[in-house]
């Protein structure tokens, strides 16, 4: 209390043996960077949390979509594995030391891909990132958390989207197996054209609803509670008129406004029913993320249907930042139509989808 310093030998603490005096500096060391972190940040009376538990709270914090839980639950599951191996129980156990053999495990793991394994680094990153703010973890600062989560080197190899050959192909395939009557109880062309007009995410897409479409606005307009980024976004039918006409044809048998615009039938089980047919009778390998990055790269590289606007309209559309568009979408593809003012026709499938339109308005 007086501020006067003491000097004691480890002798007279008993540390006698090499080993003795190695574990206490090893927990002196500890000790000291607890105390200095959770002097910093006023933590010294803060109440231990177990790893178990600032998990479940990171899940209840973060609502997300039911396809990114799934994707986020191996990591963590790998996470709250290592710290009961490696006797952690509490995030005030949690430093740098003691994790980076668990980024070791997830860099070196060679049975999963570069992506996969900077996606789990990107989750435990989110994580550890949550629990920093929440002032749970004092011997792991923000820098230290970067560190441990930086991603691995891994080939950048280009986005895959559809060239118009692959596109016409695939529509073709969704006609004519709606036409064979080869359906599920259900025709499958509309809906992939319409996926790929409107550049949707799968989910964001499946959970359309009328309430969403405003023929007089001529748009769709999706609330920010069911876009990934949470923020609203307008698709706008001028340059997608067969999008349009398509979901004219359909509201015209009449629908509740609450009401899905596709079949509540279409869940993922059925589009993979769907894709796995259509993948096999067009040759065309490709998902629904496929679509949207075709239109993406159409729109940001037609010259006639944004102008010189084209890679930020086309961003604003797809729920990008200008920067993803730039990086991946920009120049990715030349030689469209000038003159081609519609997304259907810079693809070159207008016949196509006046056919899908027609099918649809004759049902």
């Amino acid at each position: 209390m007086t501020g006067a310093q003491r000097q004691e030998g480890l002798d007279r603490l008993g540390l006698t043996t090499e080993r003795a005096r190695t574990e206490w500096a090893v927990r002196k060391v500890a000790e000291l960077e607890k105390a200095r972190f959770a002097a910093s940040l006023a933590l010294v009376d803060a109440e231990p949390v177990t790893i178990a538990e600032a998990i479940a709270s990171f899940d209840r914090a973060k609502p997300v979509a039911a396809a990114t839980r799934s994707a986020r639950k191996p990591p963590l599951e790998a996470f709250r594995d290592f710290c009961a191996r490696a006797g952690l129980r509490r995030t005030d156990e949690l430093t740098i030391r003691r994790l980076l053999p668990l980024r070791d495990e997830i860099a070196n793991d060679s049975t999963r891909k570069e992506s996969t394994r900077n996606q789990w680094l990107g989750v435990l990153g989110a994580f550890l990132r949550f629990i920093n703010e929440r002032d749970l973890v004092p011997l792991l600062p923000l820098e230290k958390v970067r560190l441990l989560v930086r991603p691995i080197d891994q080939p950048r190899e280009a986005i895959r989207f559809l060239r118009p050959a692959e596109l016409r192909a695939v529509i073709a395939a969704a006609v004519a197996s709606d036409e064979l009557g080869i359906r599920q109880r259900r025709p499958v062309a509309g809906f992939v054209l319409a996926l790929f007009l409107t550049g949707c995410r799968y989910a964001e897409f499946a959970g359309l609803r009328w309430s969403e479409v405003d023929f007089a606005a001529d748009e769709i307009r999706l609330p920010a509670g069911r876009t990934k980024t949470r923020t609203e976004r307008v698709i706008a039918f001028g340059p997608t008129p067969a999008l349009r006409a398509l979901l004219q044809a359909m509201h015209k048998r009449g629908a509740a406004p609450d009401a899905l615009v596709f079949d509540p039938l279409w869940h993922v089980g059925v589009w993979k029913d769907h894709l796995a047919r259509l993948e096999r009778e067009s040759g065309v390998t490709f998902t629904a993320h496929t679509l949207r990055r075709t239109a993406g790269t159409y729109l940001a590289c037609a010259p006639g249907v944004f102008g010189g606007a084209s890679v930020w309209l086309a961003a604003k559309r797809l729920g990008h930042s200008v920067a993803i568009a730039e990086k991946h979408y920009a120049g990715a593809l030349s030689g469209l139509p000038a003159d081609a003012r519609t997304l259907e026709a810079a693809a070159g499938v207008e016949d196509l989808a006046e056919a899908i339109v027609a099918a649809e308005a004759a049902r």
